[in-house]
């Protein structure tokens, strides 16, 4: 697993939260979250730092790893754990400079290249919004498969080689982040032990229309 747990990754964000961030750690925590990331659309530095601060407050309260989204002077002023960086971010090769390397720098990618040139700079792990299996396996490091909808998803990107998956909470349905966590470290564990597939048809959070394929939708 490296540096972290990543088997369920947790994105909080700040642009139109249903719930405060704090409160939404605390549920993604108390639900099986085990890496926390806070990703802040706010233009102010300053309320980006007062957010970030009492969102490490929850999660060093848990032993929960707080990454911050692209911001590493955020993440070093409030003394999360690591930091993410996307296409418009700096490299990750300057990012481990600054943050240390203690630090978890984590790297947004969506093709394999992409993915294997943030390992040959210094990152701890991949969030891989393609196929996960087009990647996992050819980098020695963690793979987090993101973009997922569904639990089944989920298990099929675990079965495929990803380490973790991750939920973000924006995008669950009716809000209830805690029973989308529950539900999809549930279908980790399975898939993980092998155990059996989450199912075609697996309890939905809500009862909004299905996708297209006829599966209830969880995100």
């Amino acid at each position: 697993m490296g540096k972290a747990d990543y088997r369920l990754y947790v994105v909080v964000e700040d642009g139109k939260p249903r719930r405060e961030p704090a409160e939404q750690a605390q549920a993604a925590i108390e639900a099986g979250a085990t890496v926390l990331q806070w990703a802040s659309r706010a233009a102010s530095t300053r309320v980006q730092l007062e957010v970030g601060q009492r969102l490490a407050e929850v999660t060093r309260k848990s032993g929960v790893p707080l990454i911050i989204g692209g911001r590493v002077d955020v993440m070093l002023a409030i003394g999360a754990d690591g930091v993410i960086l996307g296409a418009g971010d700096m490299p990750a090769g300057l990012a481990r400079r600054l943050a240390g390397p203690d630090a978890i720098v984590g790297v947004l990618a969506q093709e394999p290249a992409d993915a294997r040139a943030a390992v040959d700079e210094g990152a701890d792990f991949i969030l891989y919004t393609g196929p996960v299996a087009a990647v996992a396996g050819s980098v020695p490091v963690p793979v987090i498969a993101g973009r997922l909808r569904h639990p089944d998803e989920a298990a099929a990107a675990v079965q495929a080689g990803a380490q973790g998956v991750a939920v973000v909470a924006a995008h669950v349905r009716g809000g209830d982040l805690g029973a989308a966590c529950r539900a999809f470290s549930e279908a980790v564990r399975r898939a993980g032990t092998h155990a059996q597939h989450f199912t075609a048809g697996a309890r939905p959070f809500t009862t909004e229309p299905p996708f297209g394929n006829g599966r209830p939708g969880f995100l």
